[in-house]
């Protein structure tokens, strides 16, 4: 079955071809580096000057690898079975100049990128990306003059506690997944309220290029511009929209900031690692004022306090100084809610409530939903068929019950998708997976167990059972609409992979039962899904070259250790794991699919809803049946072209029908 024969359309629960048939997509994000600008190249663990300096002057031409490479990657893509490319882009890499200022030079590398995608057959979404805001806050996505137009100084944002960067961090005084920890830090928690409320939280602070407009509305109308320029150049260069792009990601991980906190006196977020000041104790080291901060590291079911310290930023400020050279002044503080010459706290619930009417708010009724029905209009304005992947926040927590993930302007919409997250986070946080422990974490993030020690799951079984479980919550959360996925993977540096010496052949055994687990759990819950990632640069040393992550499926440093017939499969990791028999496309409702790695043993049953029969699609790869296969079915013909690595069954009629396979 040819990729390009994949014409997703909407059919309740499933993507569905052009022939009606269910079609099961799976693939990668493409890639890690894409956060990055190349040039200059500067990787999250690279400090000095050039990180500031060339703030506005980058180029993220050849994110995420030159265009005489894609021939390689996407062969390589192809041959493990993938056939949907998550494309990450950030708003910086489309408009870092300056409002209004976009890189075409960008925009048309991507374009061609994505014709070469076409040649190899890829469905791709598009993936406006970030985490916590931006490089200047810890992570990537906004460019910095959003930071700069709303009164936040980038050079001071770390010696003030408003963020956590790895680039300015000491050698070796970064925290494994700290990161995370910044979209409860002043200047990430700022730009979200602002993003989202600006409107309601902010009305003192006014777009730059029009008093009449809140800064709220200037931040949102130049993100859509920024993803609209894009996309019109792809609309415009014909071949591609609904061929190859099939739709567009909301914004990935987005964040309420500071919306809904009840009391600024207390912590708010979900990760506490490191410096942990509150939302108050952050405005205060934003000012310049010291303050004892509570101080935690992980532990097996998540962070825990191990102690404090005085966090003092010397008088800096995270506040631009007036164009007049005075001190810079809070934005909070500026809206009443905290006083600086007292230093208390005087709206401790300021943003659980609306300022001016003093009603409750809703951060996802009054604030996310209205922009993911603005951006579906948006985009729709540059592609009109887009499918709209609606993603929720980063930890796709409920904290509103009753609240629907899918807007209900949107709801009747059958050109909507759901792309939640999922990780298992002890295997994220520790870097490390225990076979015989694991925890619900979906489920203590919705208040499932009133003790944490119960979300707690023992033996190869259970932790089996609570992944798929996890993964069947975040679909069915879609109601009548697809799910994809997003993200979702495991570290590639355990601790037995760590201690590998330098230059020498690592296995990654531990990483590949890990991942297993994962892949069965999809397997299961017949999702569709992206993989987090595939990074081109990735290396032994720096990993993803980003905030000390590392994830990728595959890496350069790997070939030189491949055995010598390898072929497209060397520098693969976790290959037995992630490259895997499954069906692409099945003419009615799919029932099981099991995949027993360590013996080759695939069963897969399906209801097939057509009175006269019909075609399911497989993917049989070489890695696991170099010499072919054995197939048994109750009933129909099979069709097996190895070569291809695809395999075709044929059902005489509607009914139930189980297939086995096997190695030959």
């Amino acid at each position: 079955m040819h990729y390009s024969s994949l014409c997703a359309v909407l059919a309740g629960r499933y993507l569905t071809g052009a022939d009606g048939r269910a079609v099961f997509l799976r693939g990668v994000n493409l890639s890690g580096n894409a956060k990055l600008p190349f040039s200059p190249h500067c990787p999250s663990h690279v400090g000095g000057d050039v990180f500031f300096d060339s703030a506005k002057d980058v180029s993220f031409v050849n994110r995420p690898f030159p265009l005489e490479e894609a021939d390689e990657h996407f062969s390589r893509l192809r041959s493990w079975g993938f056939n949907l490319l998550r494309f990450c882009v950030t708003w910086e890499a489309l408009e870092h100049e300056g409002p209004g200022k976009f890189d075409y030079a960008f925009i048309d590398y991507v374009v061609a990128v994505l014709l070469k995608a076409k040649e190899y057959g890829f469905k791709v979404f598009m993936d406006p990306h970030q985490d916590v805001w931006s490089r200047f806050t810890g992570g990537s996505g906004a460019p910095a003059w959003t930071l700069e137009l709303a009164g936040l100084d980038i050079r001071s944002l770390a010696k003030t506690g408003a963020a956590v960067v790895h680039n300015t961090a000491e050698k070796d005084a970064y925290p494994r997944m700290v990161w995370g920890t910044n979209y409860d830090k002043l200047a990430c928690a700022t730009m979200f309220t602002l993003f989202y409320g600006g409107s309601t939280f902010a009305p003192l602070l006014r777009s730059p290029e029009d008093p009449e407009k809140s800064f709220q509305d200037f931040l949102q109308d130049h993100y859509c511009a920024a993803i609209g320029a894009l996309a019109q150049r792809i609309h415009d260069h014909g071949g591609l929209e609904d061929e190859v792009v099939l739709g567009w990601d909301t914004l990935n991980e987005p964040d309420n900031g500071w919306i809904g906190t009840k009391d600024l006196n207390l912590f708010s977020g979900v990760s506490r690692i490191g410096d942990s000041p509150t939302p108050f104790q952050g405005l205060l080291l934003g000012s310049g004022i010291a303050v004892d901060v509570e101080i935690h590291a992980l532990w097996p079911l998540g962070t825990r306090k191990v102690g404090a310290r005085l966090f003092d930023p010397n008088g800096a400020s995270a506040w631009l100084p007036g164009s007049d050279g005075s001190p810079g002044k809070c934005l909070w503080a500026r809206h009443g809610v905290w006083d600086i010459e007292t230093k208390k706290l005087l709206k401790p619930d300021y943003f659980a409530k609306d300022p001016q009417s003093g009603k409750p708010v809703s951060f996802m009724q009054d604030f996310w939903s209205p922009f993911v029905v603005k951006f579906a209009k948006f985009i729709r304005a540059h592609h009109p068929n887009a499918l709209v992947f609606i993603e929720p926040c980063g930890a796709d927590s409920p904290t509103e019950p009753g609240v629907p993930y899918i807007p209900p302007e949107l709801d009747s919409d059958n050109r909507i998708v759901f792309s939640p997250h999922w990780y298992d986070g002890l295997t994220l946080l520790n870097k490390s997976f225990n076979p015989w422990f694991s925890a619900d974490f979906v489920g203590l993030e919705r208040g499932k167990y009133s003790f944490d020690l119960l979300a707690m799951k023992i033996g190869t079984k259970g932790i089996r059972k609570t992944f798929y479980e996890q993964i069947c919550i975040k679909r069915d959360d879609a109601g009548n609409h697809p799910t994809v996925i997003g993200e979702t993977g495991i570290p590639m540096d355990f601790p037995s992979t760590r201690k590998t010496p330098p230059g020498a052949k690592r296995t990654y055994s531990d990483e590949t039962n890990a991942l297993d687990f994962t892949m069965r759990a999809l397997d299961g819950a017949f999702v569709n899904f992206t993989l987090w990632n595939y990074t081109p640069t990735n290396s032994h040393a720096y990993g993803d070259e980003w905030n000390g992550e590392d994830l990728s499926i595959w890496s350069r440093d790997d070939v030189a250790h491949a055995p010598a017939d390898s072929g497209l499969n060397a520098g693969a990791r976790g290959l037995q794991a992630f490259c895997r028999p499954h069906a692409r496309a099945v003419p009615g409702v799919p029932i099981a699919m099991v995949f027993e790695m360590n013996t080759g043993e695939f069963v897969f049953e399906f209801e097939c809803t057509s009175e006269t029969g019909g075609v399911v699609d497989f993917y049989v790869p070489k890695v696991h049946y170099p010499n072919g296969v054995n197939v048994k079915v109750g009933s129909g013909s099979v069709e097996i072209a190895m070569d291809a690595q695809e395999m075709r069954w044929n059902v005489p009629q509607k009914g139930t029908y189980k297939l086995k396979m096997v190695k030959k």
